[in-house]
């Protein structure tokens, strides 16, 4: 399987949603509502998580709003960061990015990291105008700096990518090793991917960062991981071991890791040969949306393989996986090797969909194309 399907550089934070650690009872709920009247802004400020959250109540925004509203008046800065995701989302009071932003800075210039977060993300997706890759990467240095681990990752892959800043990858690195020495287990995975694509790789600390992100339950490592066994990176290859990382990210849902299996039992690589096995393998990793495995499963229903031969099957699989994505979406910037490879796939897919379409009738083409649609529209394109 192609490295370039490893090499993801999508920001993790989009809004930071807050929560209470315990579920509060409903005279504890009460009481919160006694003091948030009688002015209490930390008790307002709890009532507009617990209603934004639906801990204990049924979900309102609109109370979420009212209370959080009054707790920020006060100048509470986490009543103001959730003021602003309030009106960034459009809960319970009309969507505003204006609002949100300017929430937002009133939290931040009070050093509230979640605000931070929120800022450096809002600046970096250009919410309320223009992408500002500089005033992103300043509020993010600054919760990083505090010691947030997502904003010290968010920094390093600025300079991997070179925005706001001059590419870097040595400080790319730094970054990483900061977030990932407060236990970011995807810093841990980048630094892991990072020793991968270095020029000279150095496999023995790409693994051991790897291991680290894996003991965490990071499935991006797991999967990794069995790629390093199954094409022996630097270590002994061996496909057994390559199929228990891959049954282990499977399990906590990997796509990737899903649809490797499948080309395992395809090629009877390790494990006997079973186009059967190798079929639900796929299915059920495109039915998660990877775009690998609905074109590898549309080429099985083409090629009759574990299954009966169908090409309204195979174009549907095969219409659907090119619809979702560009196939070298996930790489790097400066990866020429992935981009070239995920172009040539993309191509390749496009001739063999185009080719399934000459043979059918241009009635099952308009269905098969709505039915398309429709599957799309149920399963929104997800990335891991």
């Amino acid at each position: 399987m192609p490295v370039f399907r490893c090499a993801l550089k999508a920001f993790s934070v989009s809004l930071l949603f807050l929560s209470m650690t315990v579920v509060p009872s409903a005279q504890e709920i009460a009481t919160l509502k006694k003091q948030a009247e009688n002015g209490d802004a930390k008790a307002q400020y709890h009532l507009g998580i617990i209603y934004f959250n639906g801990q204990g109540v049924d979900k309102n925004y609109t109370q979420a709003f009212g209370w959080t509203y009054k707790a920020a008046q006060q100048g509470l800065p986490g009543a103001e960061n959730l003021l602003g995701i309030l009106y960034g989302e459009g809960a319970g009071v009309p969507a505003s990015y204006q609002d949100a932003l300017r929430w937002w800075h009133k939290a931040a210039e009070k050093g509230e990291i979640g605000a931070e977060l929120n800022l450096g993300q809002a600046y970096y997706d250009g919410k309320n105008g223009d992408t500002d890759y500089v005033e992103a990467l300043n509020w993010w240095r600054k919760a990083a700096d505090q010691g947030d681990a997502q904003a010290a990752l968010n920094v390093g892959l600025m300079y991997r990518n070179g925005q706001g800043v001059t590419k870097d990858t040595d400080e790319a690195r730094r970054w990483y090793r900061m977030a990932a020495d407060r236990g970011s287990d995807e810093a841990m995975c980048k630094l892991g991917f990072s020793y991968w694509i270095a020029p000279k790789p150095d496999y023995v600390e790409s693994m051991r960062w790897y291991r680290l992100a894996a003991d965490k339950g990071n499935t991006q490592a797991m999967f990794s991981i069995g790629e390093f066994y199954q094409y022996g990176h630097g270590v002994t290859q061996d496909l057994d071991l390559a199929l228990h990382w891959y049954d282990l990210a499977a399990a906590k849902g990997n796509t990737m890791a899903m649809d490797e299996i499948g080309d395992m039992y395809y090629e009877g690589e390790g494990i006997p040969q079973d186009f059967t096995e190798s079929l639900r393998w796929r299915r059920k990793s495109a039915e998660f949306g990877d775009e690998s495995a609905m074109r590898s499963l549309g080429e099985m229903y083409r090629d009759g393989k574990g299954v009966s031969r169908n090409y309204g099957e195979a174009y549907f699989w095969m219409n659907v996986s090119l619809a979702r994505t560009e196939w070298f979406q996930g790489c790097d910037d400066d990866d020429d090797y992935c981009r070239e490879l995920g172009r040539k796939f993309q191509d390749e897919a496009h001739k063999e969909r185009d080719a399934l379409a000459a043979k059918l009738s241009p009635r099952e083409l308009q269905q098969l194309q709505q039915r398309s649609r429709e599957w799309a529209k149920a399963h929104p394109a997800t990335h891991q």
